[in-house]
């Protein structure tokens, strides 16, 4: 957990009106990558069956494409750090 969003939690009255609103972006980004990484990994395991192996897409593999994407996009919203609010 980064820093920021620690202080969030036990002393949010510290941030400002604006800093609320940067943190609020933050964890709203964080909530939502990796279900936008989940669809894309659906569509890129689809693409791949229906173009090059020129079949139709089938279940299970969109459900692992799924996996790999959530897994991917939980990943990169964790590494979402940084200080935002030093910028």
């Amino acid at each position: 957990m980064s820093q920021e969003t620690k202080q969030l939690f036990h002393s949010p009255e510290d941030f400002s009106d604006a800093e609320l609103d940067v943190m609020r972006v933050k964890l709203q980004n964080q909530r939502r990558l990796p279900k936008i990484a989940a669809g894309m990994g659906i569509a890129g395991a689809a693409v791949f069956e229906g173009i090059f192996l020129r079949r139709a897409p089938r279940m299970m593999n969109l459900l692992i494409g799924a996996g790999a994407g959530y897994a991917f996009g939980g990943y990169g919203a964790s590494s979402l750090s940084g200080n935002l609010l030093a910028r």
